[in-house]
């Protein structure tokens, strides 16, 4: 077993998947700013980022299960893809353990990923429902009519159209 292969094969994969988890927490804030900022070219340069690297992964996509076929392989799996855990456990502790906390790290930064994006979420479904509830009112309705959404939180019901509403 080449414990040579498998580290470089484990670091070149985390190495891709941290580029691009990188990638798309800069994106996010990018576009949380350019939001609460109103600078739609801020907005407009995040939404870019984040569409070069959807084609970025999408593009990389073989080349990353080709790794894992390969690194499956190297840990003599004949052909299935393979784990980090499968690679850590093949792997002496002095190799296995700088490689489990870059995955750790992985971890953390998909974790803050998800929170920036939840959080993000949160902002833009209180500014739809802000202007859901304006437009509401501007047509005649009344916003404090509510009714339960599919997560069971209250909603206000639409009312009225923006053609109705611009008169």
């Amino acid at each position: 077993m080449n414990h040579d292969r498998i580290t470089a094969i484990c670091r070149d994969l985390i190495r891709q998947e941290e580029a691009l988890l990188t990638g798309v927490l800069v994106s996010l804030h990018g576009l949380r700013a350019g939001l609460l900022a109103g600078d739609w070219k801020q907005l407009a340069v995040g939404v870019q980022g984040l569409h070069e690297l959807s084609e970025k992964r999408d593009a990389n996509r073989s080349a990353r299960q080709d790794s894992r076929v390969e690194l499956g392989v190297a840990l003599g799996l004949r052909g299935a893809a393979a784990t980090f855990e499968q690679a850590f456990r093949a792997l002496p502790s002095h190799l296995a353990e700088p490689l489990r906390s870059a995955r750790d790290r992985l971890g953390r930064l998909a974790r803050e990923v998800q929170l920036l994006n939840h959080a993000s979420a949160l902002l833009t479904q209180y500014v739809l429902d802000f202007l859901q509830r304006f437009f509401v009112e501007l047509a005649g309705g009344h916003a404090d009519s509510l009714r339960y959404g599919p997560d069971g939180a209250l909603r206000s019901p639409a009312c009225g159209s923006l053609i109705q509403a611009r008169g």
